[in-house]
């Protein structure tokens, strides 16, 4: 029997956690441990994070809760809740998002399951106001692909043992922790694959604890080029390069430009020219795209 565990950190949202959870309730496949770890909450969000756990420990059949008295970092978290996993499988979830109802049965019955490493999917971006369906790779994730960016996105779904094999998450990281570790899970245990299925809600319309710092977006970046670096080709730190401009919303110039350009890096590039150029375009021109069924902008 395939045993499933899904992890969920939290700190000072209790109001997102119980969203997260209720996602979690309406879950199509029902037979799942979820373990929820408060990452040292101010007390009267802890307070308030308890009695969002009590309220839900009912509405599943294996609720997992660890109070850490101080905050160690979500990584640690993370990781403290890996360790104590029972499913033979495992996934995580952000406190500030939102499983569809589809999300785990999609994965325990794709027939990609047993030929791959981990499994991922797209995801719905959600601002507060409009959403869309963002899945703009798909398919088998090889280590070369992998390297160019994070391709398999913020979560994966793969065998418990195999997080546990490779150390879990790097807590060292600024930024860039998940994507660290998908990159020793597919150089331990092979290639990933991507489903053609959005089915997770990512909400993007608030700041609270979302990375904003471009220095410690840009850290993260820095630490995985220090870490991975003898995997790196050319063209790959190109892409990195690009990717670490474009989360940390810095300016391109024309020598950033010509130094990094090449066949994959010319889309972020000129995606972020417009957005930080030409902002009432882009935004046009990326409702017009959603309107007309397109997921790229």
């Amino acid at each position: 029997m395939k045993t499933v565990s899904v992890y969920i950190p939290t700190r000072n949202r209790p109001e997102f956690l119980k969203r997260a959870l209720n996602s979690l309730v309406k879950q199509q496949h029902k037979a799942f441990q979820v373990l929820v770890c408060d990452d040292g909450s101010s007390a009267e969000n802890k307070s308030r994070v308890v009695a969002v756990i009590e309220e839900y420990r009912q509405r599943f059949s294996d609720l997992v809760f660890f109070n850490e008295p101080e905050s160690r970092g979500a990584c640690h978290a993370r990781n403290r809740m890996i360790e104590a996993a029972d499913g033979n499988y495992i996934t995580g979830l952000d406190d500030d998002d939102e499983f569809l109802p589809d999300r785990l049965r999609a994965f325990l019955e794709s027939r990609q399951l047993d030929r791959y490493a981990y499994l991922s999917a797209g995801k719905i971006v959600d601002d507060g106001n409009v959403s869309f369906e963002s899945l703009e790779t798909r398919g088998e994730i090889t280590l070369d692909k992998l390297l160019h960016f994070n391709m398999a996105g913020n979560q994966v779904f793969t065998r418990t043992e195999h997080l546990r094999a490779v150390g879990g998450f790097d807590e060292r990281f600024s930024s860039w922790q998940d994507y660290d570790l998908w990159v020793r899970l597919t150089q331990a245990f092979g290639s990933g694959y991507k489903v053609e299925k959005c089915t997770y809600r990512w909400h993007v319309g608030h700041e609270l604890g979302r990375i904003s710092n471009p220095a410690k977006v840009s850290a993260g970046y820095h630490q995985f080029v220090d870490k991975h670096g003898s995997l790196l080709s050319r063209r790959h730190r190109q892409s990195l390069a690009v990717q670490d401009r474009v989360q940390s919303e810095l300016p391109l110039t024309l020598g950033f430009v010509l130094a990094n350009i090449n066949t994959r890096t010319c889309y972020p590039l000129s995606k972020h020219l417009a957005r930080s150029q030409f902002p009432a375009l882009f935004l046009l021109l990326r409702n017009l795209m959603r309107t007309a069924g397109g997921s790229k902008a």
